[in-house]
Formats: C-alpha cells, sequence, structure tokens
C-alpha cells in the first residue's frame, strides 16, 4: 500500500513538474510578447493595427488566463480527491497500526514481565541450587569418609574373619581348610550344611572301611573253621579204613606184619596235628582281637563325629555373629553408596531444572525481541505514512502557490497590456469600436484561427514565433491534460486494487490471529505469572478500545474515549432453564455502567448490525452456537474472550464509518451515543445487578 502511495504522489509530482514548466512557458510566452509588443510599437506607426494586436493579444491572455485557472482548478480538484482518498487509506492504515502498537505494547509489557519473574524465578533457584549444592557436597564428602573408614573397617574385619574362620575350621577335623569365607547368613548355612555334609560323607566312608575288615576277618575265621574241620576229618578217615581191612581174609594175614609200622605213623601224625591246631587258634585270637579293635575304631568314628558335630554347633553362634558383622558393614558401605548417589541424582535434577528455567527465559527474550523488532516496523510504518501524508499536504500547498503565482504573472501582464491599449484608444474610438464590432463573432478561446482572414495586416503577429510558441504552448498543455486523465485512470486501478486487498486483508487478519495464538500458547507456558492479565491478553488485540476485565476504568480519555469489557459470568436459573450470563462493562468518557446478557442478546446483536452495517463495514468474527457443552467452563471461558474481542473490533470497525453514530469526528460522546448505535447497550429497567436477566 505504501509503493501505491508513493506511486500516487510520484504522478501528483509530475504533475507539479509539468505546471512548473507551464508557467515557465508562459512566463517566457509572456516575456517574448512583451519584447514582441515593445518592438512592434516602435516599428509599426499605425496606431490600429498595434490597438488590433493589443486586443487580440488582450484576449489571448485572457483566455490563457482562463484556461490555467480552469487546468488548474480541475488539477486541484483532482488531487483533493486523491488527497481526500489517500487521508482515509492513511487514516484507516494509521489506525490499524495504531492498534497494532499497543497491542505491541501490551504484549512486550507483558513478556517483560514473564521475563522477569523468569529472572527472579531462576536468581531463586540458582541460589537454592547453590545452597543445595554445598549442602550436598559437605554431605558428600561426609558420606564419602564415613565410606573410606567403613571400607578399612571391613578390610580389617574380613581378614581378621578369615584367619579366625580358618582357625574355626582347623577345630573341625575332617573339614576342608579350603572353604571361602561366607558374605553372609544364607552363604554360612550352606557352607554349614556342606562341613556336615563332608563330616557325614567321612564317617560313612571309615565305617564302610571298618565293614570290609570285618567282613574280611569273618572271612579268614571262617576259612580257618573251614581248615579245621577238613583236618579233623582227615584224623577220622584212617581209623575207618583199618576196621574195614581185618575182616578180609587176607588182612589176617598181612596185620602182624604191618603192625609194627602203623603205630609208628600214628604217633607222628598226631604230633602234627596238635601243632596246626595250636597255630590256627592263635590266628583265631589274632583275628577275634582285630575284629574287636575294629569295633572299638567304628566307636571312636561315632565319638569323633558326633564331638566334630557337637564343635561344629557350638561355633556357628560365633560364625553367626561374624557373618552378621561383615554383612552389617557391607551394607552400611552400601546404604553410603547409595545415599552419595541419590545426592548426585538430586544434584543433576537440579541442573537439569535450571537449566530449563534458563531455555524457557531464553525463549521469552526471543519472543520479546521479535515483538519489539515488530514494534519498530510498524513505527516505521507509521512514520512513513505521515511523511507521505505531509509531502502529499506540501504539494498542495506548492502547487496552490504556483497557481497563484502564474494567476498574478498573467494578470500584470494583462494589467499593463489594458493600460497601453487604453493609451492608444485616446482619440481613436471608432477604429476601435468598428475592430470590435468585427471581432464580435470570434471566440476568446479560439482566437488565433480567426485572426488569419479577418485582416491581413495581423499576418506579422500571427506568422510570427511568439504565435507558434503559444500554439505548442497550448499543445503542451492539451497534451499534459491528456497524460494526467491517463495518470488519473491508473491511480483509480491501483485504488480499487488497493481496496480490494484491504477487504481481504481485513477479513483475513492473518497477523491478528498470529498474534492470538501466540497469546495463547504464552498463557499455556506461563499459567502461573499474571493470571487476570493473561487470560484477557488475546480481547485486548485492538488498543482502541482496551480491555483489562480485572481493572474498573472511571472514565474515558479524548485518545480512547470508548472501553469495553466482559469481566466475568454467571449461571442463572436452574435444570432446562439454567444459562450464562456475562457481565459487559461499558465506559463512554465520563459515563459508565454494566450491562449482563446472554449468548442469545449477542447472537442478536449481531444480526441487527449486519442488517445496518453489513454493507459499508466488514464485521469481525462471531463465535458460533454449539450444541454440546455451552456450560462447561472451558467453552465459557473461551466464548467470554471471543465477545470480548467481538464487542471491541465491532465498535472500532463502525466508527470508521460517516453514518455511525460513534463516528471518530463526533464530539462529546456519551451513554446516548451508544444507545443510538445499538440497543444492546441500553441498561434496562430491572438491570441493576449480575441476579437480572438480560
Amino acid at each position: 500500500m505504501i509503493a501505491d502511495l508513493l506511486l500516487m504522489l510520484l504522478a501528483a509530482d509530475n504533475a507539479h513538474r509539468k505546471a512548473e514548466e507551464e508557467q515557465t512557458k508562459l512566463e517566457k510566452v509572456t516575456e517574448e510578447l512583451r519584447r514582441h509588443l515593445e518592438k512592434q510599437a516602435s516599428e509599426e506607426q499605425g496606431s490600429a493595427q498595434r490597438i488590433v494586436q493589443l486586443q487580440q493579444e488582450l484576449r489571448y491572455l485572457t483566455a490563457k488566463e482562463k484556461e490555467v485557472r480552469e487546468n488548474f482548478e480541475q488539477l486541484k480538484n483532482r488531487l483533493q480527491q486523491e488527497r481526500v482518498y489517500v487521508l482515509s487509506k492513511l487514516e484507516t492504515e494509521q489506525s490499524r497500526l495504531y492498534d497494532e502498537i499497543k497491542s505491541l505494547e501490551m504484549k512486550e509489557q507483558d513478556l517483560k514481565d514473564a521475563i522477569v519473574k523468569q529472572q527472579q524465578e531462576l536468581a531463586r533457584m540458582d541460589e537454592e541450587v547453590s545452597q543445595k549444592k554445598e549442602e550436598y557436597s559437605s554431605q558428600t564428602n561426609l558420606l564419602q569418609e564415613e565410606i573410606r573408614l567403613l571400607r578399612d573397617e571391613l578390610e580389617l574385619s574380613t581378614t581378621q574373619a578369615s584367619e579366625n574362620w580358618r582357625s574355626l575350621l582347623s577345630l573341625i577335623s575332617g573339614a576342608r581348610d579350603d572353604l571361602p569365607l561366607p558374605k553372609n547368613t544364607g552363604d554360612l548355612e550352606n557352607i554349614v550344611e556342606s562341613i556336615r555334609q563332608q563330616l557325614a560323607d567321612k564317617k560313612h566312608a571309615q565305617l564302610a572301611e571298618i565293614h570290609e575288615e570285618r567282613q574280611s576277618i569273618a572271612g579268614q575265621i571262617e576259612a580257618l573253621a573251614e581248615k579245621q574241620k577238613l583236618l579233623q576229618s582227615f584224623e577220622m578217615s584212617p581209623e575207618e579204613d583199618g576196621s574195614g581191612d581185618g575182616q578180609g581174609h587176607e588182612a589176617e594175614g598181612h596185620g602182624e606184619r604191618s603192625s609194627g609200622k602203623a603205630t609208628s605213623n600214628e604217633k607222628g601224625d598226631k604230633l602234627s596235628s596238635d601243632e596246626s591246631d595250636g597255630e590256627e587258634g592263635e590266628e583265631v585270637r589274632k583275628l577275634q582281637e582285630e575284629e574287636k579293635a575294629l569295633g572299638r575304631k567304628e566307636e571312636d568314628v561315632e565319638v569323633g563325629w558326633r564331638h566334630n558335630l557337637d564343635t561344629l554347633d557350638s561355633l556357628l553362634p560365633l560364625l553367626e555373629s561374624m557373618v552378621e558383622d561383615l554383612d552389617k558393614l557391607e551394607g552400611c558401605i552400601s546404604e553410603k553408596e547409595q545415599d552419595v548417589a541419590d545426592i548426585e541424582s538430586s544434584v543433576n535434577q537440579c541442573d537439569s531444572k535450571l537449566k530449563g528455567v534458563a531455555t524457557e527465559k531464553e525463549n521469552l527474550e526471543q519472543q520479546l525481541q521479535k515483538v519489539q523488532d515488530r514494534k519498530v516496523d510498524a513505527d516505521t510504518e507509521q512514520k512513513e505514512l505521515k511523511t507521505s501524508l505531509n509531502s502529499l499536504d506540501d504539494k498542495m500547498t506548492f502547487l496552490a502557490q504556483q497557481e497563484e503565482d502564474i494567476l498574478s504573472t498573467l494578470k500584470n501582464k494583462r494589467q499593463r497590456v489594458e493600460e497601453e491599449l487604453s493609451k492608444f484608444s485616446n482619440g481613436n474610438e471608432p477604429l476601435l469600436d468598428a475592430l470590435s464590432n468585427a471581432s464580435q463573432v470570434s471566440s476568446p478561446v479560439h482566437n488565433e484561427s480567426f485572426l488569419l482572414p479577418c485582416s491581413d495586416n495581423l499576418g506579422p503577429l500571427t506568422s510570427s514565433p511568439l504565435s507558434n510558441k503559444l500554439h505548442h504552448s497550448s499543445w503542451d498543455l492539451r497534451g499534459l491534460e491528456e497524460r494526467y486523465l491517463v495518470i488519473e485512470k491508473e491511480l483509480e486501478e491501483r485504488r480499487k486494487a488497493f481496496e480490494s486487498e484491504q477487504e481481504e486483508a481485513e477479513n483475513d487478519n492473518v497477523y491478528l490471529k498470529q498474534v492470538r495464538q501466540m497469546e495463547y500458547q504464552h498463557q499455556e507456558n506461563n499459567s502461573s505469572t499474571l493470571p487476570g492479565r493473561r487470560q484477557n491478553i488475546a480481547s485486548r488485540s485492538l488498543p482502541i478500545l482496551p480491555t483489562h476485565p480485572y481493572l474498573s476504568f472511571e472514565r474515558g480519555t479524548e485518545e480512547c474515549p470508548i472501553r469495553i469489557s466482559i469481566p466475568s459470568y454467571t449461571l442463572r436459573g436452574s435444570g432446562s432453564n439454567a444459562h450464562i450470563e456475562y457481565e459487559v462493562k461499558v465506559v463512554v468518557m465520563d459515563d459508565s455502567w454494566t450491562l449482563y446478557r446472554r449468548y442469545k442478546r449477542f447472537r442478536e446483536l449481531h444480526d441487527y448490525m449486519k442488517l445496518k452495517y453489513g454493507r459499508k463495514v466488514t464485521l469481525p468474527y462471531f463465535p458460533p452456537k454449539l450444541l454440546f457443552g455451552n456450560k462447561s467452563q472451558r467453552l465459557v471461558e473461551e466464548r467470554r474472550k471471543l465477545l470480548e474481542v467481538y464487542l471491541i473490533e465491532l465498535v472500532n470497525s463502525c466508527r470508521r464509518d460517516l453514518s455511525c453514530p460513534l463516528h471518530r469526528t463526533v464530539q462529546g460522546l456519551c451513554k446516548q451515543h451508544m444507545w443510538e448505535f445499538a440497543p444492546f447497550f441500553r441498561k434496562g429497567c430491572f438491570e441493576t445487578s449480575k441476579h437480572s436477566t438480560g
């Protein structure tokens, strides 16, 4: 839009330059005319020809003055129209920029407050984290010192316990010396159970050996008994053989011869049998003694096994206490190490929280920088618009001055011609009457073409360079007019294009939506900061009618005469008749009043405004009706903000219309103007508190 304005200003500047050139040409023409007249006055002797020439020049100057006046009047009218158009557009744009700047200022203030609070929170957390770190550092040092002492004590206790363990194992015969020192009660029970099993296995092994030895001794005894039985059987067999042979017939003859030999053999056998019996008895006695020794050994094994078990049972409490002491030391060390780990985790959490607050502060500073940059851009645009308007006013003033100078110059020239003509007219009245009668048919505007056939004596004037220059100057003026018409058409097309773009921009209003989105996001990220102002930041997007829902306004100002806000709402009725009423506070200069309206009345207001101003202005967005959840707190709060924004934008838009009772040019605004604007703002007779129905 600024580019279009600059183009229009350039076109106006070109027109001004053309007018200046035309003025220069006219001055040159008048100067040459003056010189030519002086020259003709000195050269020509006939007064009639000079009078005709002066009359011709006078008519020409009069026509030219009239033409210049008309051209300047048309140019002024067109520039005035363009100025009105540009002024209206500048006013609209300036109003929009003013609203935007005010909104940005409020957002900037909110962001500054949020940044200050974040800085305070960051400083507090930094101090708190520093204190916690110091406390944690001292606690960590103490815990590490305790852990070191406990580890030393554990090492000494482990060494002493290992020695005691080996000593205790040495008291238990049959226990392995390479058994490890138990770390806890469960390991001790497993080791004791393994020792018991080892003692039982050793006992069973010894008893098995004794049993095998007994079996071998019993086998030897049985073998000796069998041997004795065999010997006894051998002793009895010769006697049975001798008694049988004496009964035969042949034995009788030989008995006597061999009787001496038999007696000697029997004596030898008896001696050998007695000796073998003595040896066998000795072996049996030895075996029996060995068997008794094995019985005693078996009893010793049983006694040793029971003694080892009793020793193990008696040492078990000592072992348990020793293992419990070691387990307690290790548990205490583990607890201390866990405390150190918890402290380190707490420190890390504090650092993470501190980093999060710092990051949030940086985000707020970035948002503030963006808002400040946008504010600077808006200020720059506003200054450019003011500069453009001032430049247009300067051009108008300069054009008026040029017109005054040109007309003054032409008037002076015409006066001099009239004075000179009056000098020649003394004594030549009949000639002047004839000339005037002859020239009545001609037109002052087109006198160049008429004078050619009128008198042959005017040839030197009409064919002179001065006439040619005047003719070319006239054509230049016509060309300038045509160019001005072309520029005017182009400006009209650009104006229409600008109006269409402006309507699209007003309908879309993208930037306002972005501002609201940023405000909603800012409310979600910082819900604990300035709840009163932050809940209503979205409704303060148009500072022509600023709203501070939780503040009361005493009166309006000249800059902002009308203030509207919807600070609260209440639930009225019960059951199917339950509905929400919104509290509407209106301030018009010194007048202020409060209304209570339900959503239905807002919708009726919107329909009324569509009928009254729908074709003149672009009405703002109206929150639609919903079928479900109309009484939920979230929806009611959101609708409250939207309705507040709607009222502000509605009044702001309608104030730009000339037919509106609240137009910006109206002086002395009061509540009567608001009532004329819409019956919605008229307070009812019974509307005295929030318990009334509106």
